[in-house]
């Protein structure tokens, strides 16, 4: 992470413990890094990152349910936001094309007027 915001121009401008506050070259964005480094960047936490800010609203967590077919295949929706669902070969797959669907959609409601959704929903496991 730290290697890639040093590849985009950002600076660190404050440290305390293993929380890292990087600036952007511009110094419009400040972001907070917190705990190891990794040596890849999930593309979303890179786009976030990147991101002015401007189209978008406090981030929400949104509760995903991921449901594997019979023939190995997944699924992905949202009981918070109708209208969005991935499909993937894999688990990861459908978390990454779940996350930019997700994010297609909600920039669309904005873009169009329309009210974000909050999330509603939360998920346990009871061992029986």
């Amino acid at each position: 992470m730290r290697r890639a915001l040093q590849r985009e121009g950002w600076i660190k401008v404050r440290q305390s413990g293993s929380h890292e506050t990087w600036q952007s070259a511009d110094g419009t964005r400040v972001v907070t890094v917190a705990g190891k480094d990794s040596n890849t960047v999930p593309v979303a936490t890179l786009a976030a990152i990147r991101s002015d800010g401007t189209a978008r609203s406090p981030l929400k967590d949104y509760l995903i349910i991921y449901e594997q077919a019979e023939d190995g295949a997944w699924g992905a929706h949202s009981p918070d936001v109708d209208g969005v669902f991935a499909l993937g070969q894999t688990r990861d797959e459908a978390e990454s094309r779940m996350a930019e669907a997700l994010t297609a959609h909600l920039a669309h409601l904005r873009a169009s007027g329309r009210p974000i959704p909050d999330p509603h929903s939360d998920a346990g496991r009871i061992a029986a």
